[in-house]
């Protein structure tokens, strides 16, 4: 009976041991599986969190970036301070010299002013005697004017007056010549019809008057139109003077 009892109570330790060591398994499962889910909520959580910290991160280096873009631009805008204040101060040099420049200035402006008054009184003075020249000029002109006219009028009358006396007298020499020249041919008919020779009484007065020539010839007799055309020059050259002086 000892046996048997040993024997169950073996029988209830194993049971318990397998229903302990049923339970620590499944308790170690579920410590496993809490343990993993535990470990990935971990893992996905401190993804996260190195995720936003490369995030803050990032931002921060942009920040710094931004930071260091704008300290260099307040270093230059510094520098171009600096030297907009020395360009002030060498500007407020020159104005203080240009102040006194234009105090100067003003001054001889001043003397300037009275001179241009003085000068513009002269100018006004001198307006008014150019405009009595001016009138005086005009009037002269005018009456130049006036003098030309009657002289151009006058020169015109006369100079058709001398033309037409001209024309008349042309028409008078060349009447006479045409006249004389009837003459001198009835005159040589009737001398012909009494037997003279008019070629030899001619060459008996060239020796007469030019016995002295010895062995020269007897000058020829003129023909009719040299002779007209020798007075028709001595007639241009007794008129000419009149044209001149009508034309003066």
């Amino acid at each position: 009976m000892d046996h048997d009892a040993v024997i169950a109570a073996l029988n209830r330790t194993t049971r318990f041991l397998t229903k302990e060591e049923n339970l620590f398994n499944w308790k170690v499962r579920q410590l496993e599986s809490n343990f993993n889910d535990d470990k990935e909520e971990q893992t996905r959580k401190f993804e996260r969190m190195i995720r936003e910290r490369d995030t803050e991160i990032e931002e921060l280096k942009r920040q710094l970036q931004q930071e260091k873009l704008a300290t260099s631009n307040l270093a230059l805008k510094v520098i171009q301070s600096e030297k907009v204040l020395q360009q002030k101060i060498v500007l407020d040099r020159r104005l203080g010299k240009m102040e006194g420049e234009l105090l100067d200035l003003n001054a001889a402006n001043s003397s300037r002013k009275t001179k241009i008054t003085e000068l513009e009184e002269i100018i006004v003075s001198d307006r008014k005697t150019i405009m009595a020249l001016t009138e005086v000029i005009e009037t002269l002109r005018l009456q130049l004017t006036a003098i030309c006219e009657e002289e151009e009028q006058f020169v015109a009358d006369n100079l058709a007056q001398a033309e037409a006396n001209l024309k008349a007298m042309f028409e008078n020499q060349y009447v006479f010549l045409k006249e004389t020249g009837k003459r001198k041919k009835l005159m040589r008919e009737r001398l012909s019809r009494l037997g003279i020779s008019l070629s030899a009484s001619m060459s008996e007065e060239d020796e007469e008057e030019g016995g002295e020539c010895g062995d020269e010839e007897p000058a020829e007799e003129p023909s009719d139109d040299e002779v007209a055309r020798l007075a028709l020059q001595s007639a241009m050259q007794a008129v000419k003077p009149l044209i001149q002086h009508e034309e003066d």
